[in-house]
């Protein structure tokens, strides 16, 4: 390491800086920038077996020591920052240059809010980067590998790729709010940890977790944490916005996915028709059909006389999600009312995909019948 008391101070390849602390937090104050000109010493096993030790290193015997930096720190090549156990190392000054920043060991490295001008790539190898508040708006990537963690908010103006066994771990409060994180793209790669953090107690809503400006790859292969307890959580993507919506409920995990308010569910006020297609909310929930887009006819519903008997029969799509909805087949010949009837209906599943099933329901015309009639008749138990 060179340095002196006017210009920077430097940690040639090969080299290192190690942090200890006698305080916690402890913070360095250098008289000038520090320069990471390499990876560090190699070749020198440390307690987490890594043998990589980092140009900068924290590495205390006890854990959870946070060691604060407050200087400019600059890439002048590809270099390592290490930080072992459950140990902290928090940069809150500017980070600057154009290589390939690595982090490595269990333990947490910190980005302050003064990293705008930094146009490298950051290798998250081993720990956690917790973003505080970060705008890396020229980063030109970031990689994390598995059992490794990005955490805190912030946007990254390049891809973010969460290797398999890699967790992104989501701050939330307790009412939906703006997305923590804003990237340039994202990819899953394999099985991966969404891991969401709320402050408070949340309830049902739609909660905005990341916006992406270009593609979004490999959402599926997410599995939420964090769930609490009462609800149900599920991953949506609306155009460049990926959120989790918290639900108690199937149908108000629909109305939050059609951005549909609340409000009135418990009374079942599902008799609103947004898009004028003759159907009802509570109708196109049941057929799983968009309250947006209008939707009707033949694409829900098909009638037929099957001259074999003869049969009234109208063949129907149930969304399988629906599940605090029933639908039963009803008939009548006089359309009143009070004449609707379920009895001598046969109702049986003819298809069964992923999200629906189409069933048949029938019922036979009787001699002198000179005309029968059947709906789907939806409610909540």
């Amino acid at each position: 390491m060179t340095g002196n008391n006017v210009t920077n101070y430097t940690v040639q390849s090969g080299g290192q800086l190690r942090l200890s602390s006698s305080g916690n937090p402890r913070n360095y104050l250098l008289k000038g920038p520090l320069l990471l000109a390499g990876l560090g010493r190699s070749g020198v096993s440390d307690n987490e077996n890594q043998g990589v030790l980092g140009a900068l290193r924290l590495e205390i015997g006890s854990s959870g020591t946070v060691a604060v930096l407050t200087n400019r720190v600059e890439l002048t090549a590809n270099a390592d920052i290490h930080v072992s156990a459950t140990n902290t190392i928090s940069l809150l000054g500017e980070l600057t240059g154009s290589d390939v920043l690595t982090k490595s060991g269990g333990g947490t490295l910190s980005l302050g809010t003064n990293t705008t001008t930094f146009s490298g790539s950051i290798q998250v190898n081993r720990g956690i980067l917790n973003l505080d508040g970060v705008q890396l708006t020229n980063l030109l990537s970031m990689n994390l590998a598995n059992e490794t963690t990005l955490m805190g908010r912030g946007t990254i103006s390049g891809g973010v790729i969460l290797q398999a066994g890699a967790v992104l771990e989501s701050n939330q409060g307790a009412t939906p709010g703006s997305a923590p994180l804003a990237v340039g793209g994202f990819v899953v790669q394999g099985p991966s940890i969404l891991n969401l953090k709320f402050v408070g107690t949340p309830t049902s809503g739609l909660y905005p977790v990341l916006t992406c400006a270009s593609g979004i790859e490999g959402l599926s292969s997410l599995t939420l944490m964090g769930v609490p307890l009462g609800l149900s959580a599920s991953l949506i993507q609306q155009g460049n916005t990926v959120s989790a919506i918290l639900s108690s409920s199937s149908s108000e995990a629909w109305l939050l996915k059609n951005s549909l308010p609340l409000d009135g569910l418990g009374a079942g006020d599902w008799s609103g028709d947004l898009d004028g297609n003759g159907l009802s909310l509570m109708e196109e929930y049941f057929f799983g059909v968009t309250p947006a887009t209008p939707v009707s006819g033949s694409a829900l519903l098909q009638s037929e006389i099957q001259p074999a008997g003869p049969t009234l029969s109208v063949l129907y799509r149930k969304n399988k999600a629906a599940t605090d909805l029933i639908g039963t087949a009803v008939w009548s010949d006089t359309l009143e009312s009070a004449s609707w009837s379920s009895s001598g209906i046969t109702d049986i599943q003819v298809q069964n995909d992923l999200d629906y099933e189409t069933r048949r329901a029938s019922i036979p015309i009787l001699p002198g019948e000179s005309r029968k009639f059947m709906r789907i008749k939806i409610e909540k138990p």
